[in-house]
């Protein structure tokens, strides 16, 4: 189905993975991701890893179709993202922390909407869609939980910030 889409002239990224502190699932995921056939480019973002990462990511340097960043020192996961984009080629980038919570096996249909033209932007969520693990129903009632009471628990401002 992507390949399809490549062969349309577009040039496929697909992995930006941000690493930090991973080493348990990253070459699992790495090895996932590979299994797909739909990743023309890898970019491994290390953040800062101080759980030896580095040492994993750094035998893909050299390797057809990874590209490698590293950072000396925790930046964040938005400096890691744009550190990934710069150095991607591809035209469609998926983005992903390296823990296994995404099925590499579902990238195709997340970016389904994007290869049939429907959306210029698709964003993934756990919560939605297929059937879910039992652990990430309570993630998500514990997420909507936090999310109300700290709605509740904030102090209301006018549309310019002042404390009403």
């Amino acid at each position: 189905m992507l390949r399809q889409y490549l062969s349309q002239g577009k040039n496929e990224t697909i992995g930006c993975k941000t690493i930090y502190n991973e080493i348990h699932t990253l070459e699992e995921l790495i090895y996932r991701v590979e299994r797909t056939n739909l990743a023309d480019e890898i970019i491994l973002v290390d953040d800062g890893s101080n759980d030896r990462p580095r040492e994993i990511v750094e035998g893909y340097q050299e390797k057809a179709g990874f590209k490698v960043v590293i950072h000396t020192e925790n930046q964040g996961k938005g400096a890691a993202v744009r550190n990934g984009f710069d150095v991607a080629t591809g035209d469609v980038i998926l983005i992903r922390d390296a823990d296994l919570e995404f099925d590499p096996r579902d990238y195709a249909e997340l970016l389904k909407p994007n290869q049939d033209g429907l959306a210029d932007v698709v964003y993934g969520s756990r919560f939605l869609g297929a059937s879910r693990r039992v652990a990430m129903f309570w993630h998500m009632v514990a997420n909507k939980l936090l999310t109300c009471l700290r709605i509740f628990f904030t102090i209301p401002s006018d549309r310019y910030g002042n404390r009403i």
